[in-house]
């Protein structure tokens, strides 16, 4: 797969305090539960141990959370496992930070960016369990509607 490239403006900070441009490449946008992604921001008056907050909506969910020091430095792996919730992640805003911060706000300082990806699919073996208890579920009900056609038929004689 290709690099996943963004770039974010920032246009309401300062450029004595922030970088004017970021670029985040996140080198995967489709990977395997258990595997993991290489982050990397890039941009003019970015320090090496910045910290990077983030804007996200989760699989399924239309609602943006905020990941605080999602990210320490300018390149870092991100770990999935199995906790980790099938489906499209997306990146939609990032902070970066010399210091802690204390502020959740959901808009405060962050830039807004075109939703960069990240599509977390199921490991083989966790497909495999799918298949097999469905198929386990669709004997289940066929054993049952065969007892409860038999015996629909008996009470009919």
């Amino acid at each position: 797969m290709a690099p996943l490239w963004i770039v974010l403006f920032v246009t309401s900070l300062s450029a004595s305090t922030h970088p004017r441009t970021l670029d985040l490449v996140i080198d995967r946008d489709d990977i395997v539960s258990g595997e993991s992604y290489l982050a990397t921001f890039s941009g003019e008056g970015l320090a090496p141990e910045a910290c990077f907050d983030i804007r996200y909506r989760a699989p399924r969910s239309d609602r943006e959370l905020i990941m605080r020091h999602w990210q320490y430095g300018l390149t870092a792996q991100h770990p999935t496992d199995a906790s980790t919730l099938r489906g499209m992640w997306e990146i939609t805003g990032v902070r970066a930070h010399i210091h802690a911060s204390g502020d959740d706000s959901l808009d405060e300082n962050f830039v807004p960016i075109a939703p960069a990806r990240v599509r977390v699919r199921p490991q083989l073996w966790e497909v495999f369990v799918f298949l097999a208890m469905m198929s386990f579920e669709v004997i289940v009900a066929g054993v049952g509607i065969r007892k409860l056609l038999l015996h629909l038929n008996n009470r009919a004689r």
